[in-house]
């Protein structure tokens, strides 16, 4: 799981880095309101930024919107106390909460509690596929594939960045050793023409396969 944190004191970055990092987490520090800072994280799975309210950071709903269009979750720690911080941070968009103190077992909880929702859910770039539902979401658009689309989707983002030959994707989502390829190409095509994100991260490889880039 990739982890922002936002607005925390250098003590606790170095606390919370220590935990999470030797947990298999990775963990990026920003420390202002900087919209390049926090795009400038290009992963393509979910990520969890923590937002620190009680460093008086202000935080839109504006900015709660662009985080979500960019695969996060958010969590904001609060002041145990403060009503109207607790009602603020659920107004603009936030996930969940941490009141503080707060004590790095508990971050990670929350963070399990995500990682068992990830595993129903698949991202690519700005694509965000529910598998349960057999449901797409492209920058908050619905986009309606037929199952085989769907599945073949799953299969090339589940596989991104490696060459996938004809043959093996025949074999993996058609469940057929026959060598009709042209079917493929059919499909791939029709991703392409219902998603920009797949129309450019959908590379062919001549007389190969197709790889989708990462």
């Amino acid at each position: 799981m990739d982890i922002v944190l936002y607005g925390f004191e250098n003590e606790m970055i170095e606390v919370i880095k220590f935990y999470m990092e030797n947990k298999g987490h990775n963990v990026r520090e920003v420390f202002k309101k900087d919209e390049e800072q926090v795009d400038m994280f290009q992963w393509n799975e979910m990520k969890i930024i923590l937002i620190n309210y009680t460093s008086k950071i202000c935080v839109d709903k504006e900015f709660c919107v662009r985080l979500k269009k960019n695969n996060y979750k958010i969590i904001a720690v609060v002041q145990d106390n403060d009503i109207e911080q607790i009602k603020n941070a659920f107004e603009v968009g936030v996930d969940d909460i941490l009141r503080t103190p707060i004590e790095v077992k508990e971050i990670l909880m929350r963070i399990m509690k995500y990682e068992i929702i990830k595993e129903d859910v698949l991202y690519y770039k700005t694509l965000k596929l529910n598998i349960q539902r057999y449901q797409i979401i492209e920058l908050d658009e619905k986009i309606n594939l037929s199952k085989l689309e769907f599945d073949l989707l799953v299969f090339l983002i589940q596989n991104k960045g490696k060459l996938l030959k004809r043959e093996h994707i025949m074999e993996k989502v058609w469940k057929s050793n026959k060598k009709n390829f042209r079917v493929i190409d059919v499909y791939i095509a029709k991703l392409r023409k219902k998603s920009e994100t797949l129309k450019r991260g959908l590379i062919s490889v001549k007389s190969l396969g197709y790889r989708l880039e990462l």
